[in-house]
C-alpha cells in the first residue's frame, strides 16, 4: 500500500521503515495495515508518478491506482516510459497491469480509462454511496 499526496508514504508494518518486500495478507498483517492506514494524513494529492514508479519497481502482479484522476501531469505518458519492456521480438510489452479505480468522481475518467487501456488494466468507478 502506497499513499501519495505531497509526499510518498509506503506502508510501514513494523517500526519506522517501509516494507521492503511483499507481505502475506494474514489476519495479523491485515490488522497492522488497518492501524497504519489510520495514521496516514490524507491531503491534497500530487501526481501519482513517484508512487507508480515505486510500485512498479517492486514487480507486483498488478497495481491498483485509487485516485480521482485529476492531475496536470500526463500520467499515461509517464507510464509509457516506466511500465514497458521489450518482448523477445523487440516489441514493447507492459511490465505490470495498472487498474485505475475512481472514487466518487468521474472528472478524471478520461485519463484513468486511457491508463487502463494502455497498461492491460481495467477501469473501475465506485460511486458515492450517499447519493
Amino acid at each position: 500500500v502506497i499513499f501519495f499526496n505531497r509526499k510518498l508514504s509506503p506502508m510501514v508494518l513494523d517500526g519506522t521503515e517501509p516494507a521492503s518486500t511483499f507481505v502475506y495478507a494474514t489476519p495479523e498483517n491485515l490488522a497492522k495495515t488497518r492501524r497504519w492506514i489510520e495514521t496516514v494524513d490524507i491531503g491534497i494529492g500530487a501526481p501519482p508518478n513517484n508512487a507508480l514508479e515505486f510500485a512498479i519497481e517492486l514487480e507486483p502482479d498488478a497495481v491498483y491506482l485509487l485516485t480521482d484522476g485529476v492531475t496536470k501531469v500526463d500520467v499515461a505518458a509517464h507510464l509509457q516510459e516506466i511500465n514497458r519492456t521489450e518482448s523477445l521480438f523487440g516489441e514493447p510489452r507492459v511490465l505490470t497491469p495498472i487498474h485505475p479505480i475512481a472514487y466518487y468522481s468521474l472528472e478524471g475518467q478520461q485519463l484513468l480509462r486511457r491508463i487502463a487501456a494502455e497498461n492491460n488494466g481495467k477501469f473501475i468507478y465506485v460511486p458515492d454511496p450517499r447519493r
